[in-house]
């Protein structure tokens, strides 16, 4: 029978499709027992992840913090360096170094727990840009020795007795950028005196440890018909931490020299009877020592002391010139 027929083929092929799908069914279930199973790794994993993004966003947060906390550091000390001069080189848990000069720094131990700060003391750079620094620094034979007034700070403000903390080194840290601006301001009036030599004078400036220091100085070389004179400024200063707000306290020596022509030998001689040069000479160094003592103190008080050397050579040697030899000429002096 055709219909008995395809009503067997038809429950051949249910039976071969629940066949299938009872396979399938057993390996969803399987697959099913199998997730089941990982279920509380995946869940532990992702508690894991999501602890794990908690930690980078606090990480990610407290860098926005640092790195605003290093910005404002950074504002703090380019502030302190222009306002002061000083620039920081170290700061670390056991050491402290504060770069004074370009090659001395103000180095100190440091206990990070207490905030002790103990030996405080001038030192020289050290590296290679410091030996260079120095290098350029010893620019003249005044160098060494303003570099030694830069150590005799830490002397006269005495920093290994009396800095023991942060505060006290705030206390005394004004003080001794006041002393190293002072002595900048010597060395800059020094550059400016050994840069303004011109004829026909000529400045002597030499540290006096190192040779007897010829001051501002002058010669007239301008030839008059039978006479010329010749005029000497020795002026010794000595300068320390006070400068320049200490009134100076020169050692004054003023040489007059004329001259007149000898036709004969065909040269200048020097005259010989020299009682009113001489007196002369002890009232110029008179006056030219009460007006350096007497002078405004304040910065570039060294330049202006030249300056005013200087203006009164002209004064003296135009009196010369006009030939206003008479003693008389000073007595307003």
């Amino acid at each position: 029978d055709p219909s008995l027929q395809k009503l067997h083929a038809q429950i051949f092929e249910n039976d071969r499709q629940l066949v299938a799908a009872s396979t399938r069914r057993e390996k969803y279930l399987q697959a099913t027992q199998r997730a089941e199973q990982r279920s509380p790794e995946l869940t532990h994993d992702v508690e894991h992840e999501r602890q794990r993004l908690c930690t980078l966003k606090q990480q990610f947060a407290d860098s926005i913090e640092v790195g605003t906390r290093i910005h404002d550091i950074e504002q703090k000390l380019l502030f302190l360096r222009k306002l002061t001069g000083v620039r920081v080189q170290l700061i670390s848990a056991t050491r402290i170094e504060l770069v004074v000069l370009r090659v001395v720094v103000l180095a100190m131990d440091y206990e990070a727990d207490t905030r002790r700060v103990f030996n405080v003391r001038m030192a020289r750079r050290q590296g290679e840009d410091a030996a260079a620094a120095e290098a350029a620094e010893m620019r003249d034979a005044f160098s060494p020795y303003l570099i030694e007034m830069v150590f005799g700070v830490a002397d006269a403000l005495e920093l290994q007795q009396s800095v023991h903390s942060l505060t006290e080194l705030q206390n005394v840290m004004w003080r001794m950028v006041e002393c190293t601006q002072h002595i900048c301001d010597l060395r800059r009036n020094l550059n400016r005196i050994q840069m303004a030599n011109k004829p026909p004078y000529r400045i002597v400036v030499t540290p006096l440890a190192a040779e007897r220091a010829h001051g501002g100085g002058g010669v007239d070389d301008r030839r008059v018909q039978q006479m010329r004179t010749q005029c000497l400024f020795q002026c010794v200063l000595t300068l320390d931490l006070t400068y320049p707000y200490q009134a100076l306290q020169p050692q004054m020596m003023v040489v007059l020299n004329r001259q007149i022509y000898d036709e004969k030998q065909g040269k200048f001689k020097s005259i010989r009877n020299r009682m009113e040069q001489m007196l002369i000479e002890q009232r110029l160094g008179a006056f030219l020592t009460d007006k350096v003592q007497n002078m405004k103190l304040g910065l570039d008080l060294l330049g202006r002391c030249v300056d005013l050397l200087v203006d009164e050579l002209n004064v003296v040697l135009s009196n010369e010139a006009n030939l206003k030899h008479d003693i008389s000429v000073y007595q307003k002096l």
